[in-house]
């Protein structure tokens, strides 16, 4: 006995062992009923070929047998790759079968009636070994190794969509049948090349045969390989669909091409010509044309899948769409864009209600329709109905809503009216108008619209808590600008106070006059500066950053206030370096702590307040002593500095707040010392180097 019947023998008796064990295990089971049909066509087919080889003088007859078995073959692994390693209910697979079958059936009637030396001849088998094809044969095995190769790609598929475990299970059951299919593939591809069965070569068929049947047996025993559950994508489906379109058009040109030799060479190229540029910019615009995409999509979601969406998927583009939004128009923006990829519509308008859910006006429409200007009332029935919470699809038509809304809705193309609404509030709806495939919406479709409803509502409500939020921050902004601006105000008015007490004395004195004009006009420019400031207060303010010195600021600021006379005021002025400082911001600092010390002796009659400016290490300090009536250390450390804090009556509270606030942006710090009954010092220390921080811009 030679290799090949050995081989042969073995490959048979192996198939139909392992079979009838598949099929006896579970003989309901669709996976099972395919892959036990593979092994039995398998068996067929080489037993028809062993025979052939052994009885030349009937090998046409024996052929038959084994063409029986080769039409069988590639229906039945296509039928078993389309259920192999899939969760979906049977009526989600009822399409692959239905097509294995179908196909399986005609090319086994073929096979079984038409006469067999239509589709081969023989003259020299005896010496030779080569079996010759006729066209039916060549187009025979042409749709057999099609068949195959969609079968493999299926496969590969599932190899790599498994993961972890998964794939340990079922890596060596897909390796196994991609061998047997990869064979099968080659052996007959060779054939449809030369036009011939060169039966040589099947001793190495039946070899890689056997051995791919032995590593799925092993695979069985080894792990119940069958009982596997692999999720096949949609992606990978809908490829594999532009797949199989684009090789069916191909081997149409090859079929063509075929009957078209008999035309004539030049007359056949220039029509294969036409027709290869033809097809494929006719593909083109089929693949590129949303209806016929959605209607595939729309098929092959309801046919091979148990769900419609892959939920996950549109989940986190719908999410990920709402985290890029910026403002409440992009936000609805991005809602009605998810709403018209995801069902298949051309336009998507977005109703908003008013305060407490009166009338809705549509706000926003996608790009290149116009929005429609009609409202809906708070008591019309489209807005109860929407404030329940239900979808209202046109296609079920609700009379009270047609009498009210028929004519505007259908003006827009408006298919389903989609409620946008929290827990307990209607904040407006969404209108889907004008479908692109023509499909109808089921309760699957539903529930997702409304999930992406409730999630837009509350994206919606929270960028509208945002926006009130910011709205709030700068009202807030606005009024700690505005209290310092009463502040400085209010430091104007006490200098102007001090000046007029001080008049009523020496008003007839021509120096007294000549220094009244110099203060009202320095108060004059600082109250300009601050209306200045005041109207560009959404701009950048300007610092200027100088080197200056703090003695000269200090003299500047003495000069501009009138201290009552029964105050004492020393300055002593020492030799301090440079610092860079904004001026204008320091004087406001110094005229602060002057005019809170001026407020301090007040309050005792009189008093004495020493001002010094000295250097001490790498910072100039100015400080400011009085002889008031000094503070406790509790109040120090728990009210001093918070702002609208102040024990003086008619004070504002915010002044060394502001103070402090300067001095920090310059990069300094401040320092107070007191004591009840004695007085204040209150100390601002300035590095001599600059530092890298800006001057706070709320400074006015």
């Amino acid at each position: 006995m030679d290799v090949f019947a050995i081989t042969s023998i073995t490959q048979i008796v192996l198939c139909v062992i392992f079979a009838l064990f598949v099929l006896i295990r579970n003989f309901r089971s669709l996976v099972n009923v395919s892959f036990s049909i593979g092994m039995v066509s398998l068996a067929i087919l080489v037993f028809g070929d062993y025979m052939s080889i052994q009885d030349t003088w009937n090998a046409i007859a024996w052929k038959r047998l084994s063409m029986i078995g080769e039409s069988l073959f590639p229906m039945s692994w296509l039928l078993f790759s389309s259920s192999y390693g899939s969760s979906e209910s049977r009526s989600s697979r009822i399409w692959p079968a239905v097509l294995a079958i179908s196909g399986a059936a005609g090319l086994t009637l073929a096979a079984l009636f038409y006469p067999t030396f239509g589709f081969m001849y023989s003259p020299e088998l005896i010496t030779e070994k080569i079996i010759y094809l006729n066209a039916p044969g060549f187009y025979f095995y042409m749709v057999l190794v099609m068949v195959a190769i969609i079968a493999l790609v299926r496969l590969e598929s599932v190899l790599w969509l498994s993961r972890g475990g998964t794939r340990w299970k079922v890596k060596y059951a897909v390796v196994g049948a991609a061998g047997l299919l990869g064979m099968f593939i080659y052996y007959y591809s060779h054939s449809i090349l030369y036009r011939s069965i060169d039966m040589n070569l099947a001793e190495v068929r039946n070899a890689v045969f056997l051995v791919s049947t032995v590593l799925l047996a092993a695979a069985f025993v080894r792990q119940q390989f069958l009982d596997v559950d692999v999720f096949v994508s949609r992606r990978m489906v809908f490829r594999s669909a532009s797949l199989l379109v684009v090789g069916i058009y191909f081997i149409f040109l090859g079929i063509i091409g075929e009957g078209m030799r008999y035309f004539g060479e030049g007359v056949s190229r220039r029509i294969m010509l036409f027709l290869v540029f033809a097809g494929t910019i006719g593909l083109s615009v089929l693949f590129l044309t949303e209806g016929f995409r959605r209607r595939a999509k729309r098929f092959i979601t309801d046919n091979f899948y148990r769900n419609r969406y892959e939920y996950k998927d549109e989940w986190m583009k719908f999410t990920r769409k709402l985290a890029t939004a910026v403002g409440m128009s992009e936000l609805i923006d991005v809602i009605l864009e998810i709403m018209i990829e995801t069902f298949g519509v051309r336009a998507a308008y977005f109703w908003s209600c008013g305060a407490e859910n009166m009338s809705a006006r549509c706000v926003r429409s996608t790009s290149g329709f116009t929005a429609p200007t009609f409202e809906v009332k708070a008591e019309s029935p489209l807005m109860c109905r929407m404030a329940s919470g239900l979808i209202y699809d046109r296609r079920a038509p609700d009379n009270d809503i047609e009498a009210a809304h028929g004519n505007d809705l259908s003006v827009i193309e408006a298919g389903i009216v989609i409620p946008v609404c929290t827990a307990d509030r209607l904040l407006g709806f969404v209108v889907l108008g004008g479908s692109i495939a023509g499909a109808s919406y089921d309760d699957e479709d539903c529930e997702l619209m409304l999930t992406f409803s409730r999630q837009g509502a509350y994206s919606i409500e929270r960028m509208s808590l945002s926006e009130a939020l910011t709205a709030a921050r700068e009202m807030e902004a606005m009024g700690k600008v505005a209290s310092f601006v009463m502040h400085d105000l209010k430091n104007m008015t006490t200098s102007m106070s001090m000046l007029l007490e001080n008049a009523e004395h020496f008003i007839g004195h021509p120096d007294f006059q000549r220094d009244m004009l110099g203060t009202i006009r320095s108060l004059v420019d600082r109250m300009s500066s601050v209306m200045r400031k005041l109207s560009h207060l959404r701009e950048q303010q300007d610092v200027r950053m100088r080197s200056e010195r703090l003695s000269v600021i200090v003299h500047e600021v003495i000069l501009t206030l009138s201290i009552p006379r029964e105050i004492e005021l020393v300055f002593q002025e020492h030799q301090d370096p440079p610092v860079p400082c904004d001026r204008e911001q320091m004087k406001k600092v110094l005229v602060n702590l002057i005019i809170n010390a001026v407020e301090a002796m007040k309050q005792k009659g009189s008093g004495r307040m020493t001002v010094d400016v000295s250097q001490a290490g790498s910072e100039v300090c100015a400080s400011v002593s009085d002889t008031g009536c000094g503070m406790s250390h509790d109040f120090i450390e728990r009210e001093l500095f918070r702002p609208f804090h102040t024990t003086k009556s008619g004070g504002l509270g915010i002044g060394l707040y502001h103070c402090r606030s300067i001095v920090e942006s310059h990069g300094g710090r401040f320092a107070v010392e007191s004591v009840m009954g004695e007085g204040s010092k209150f100390s601002i220390y300035l590095p001599i180097k600059g530092n890298s921080r800006n001057v706070n811009k709320e400074g006015l």
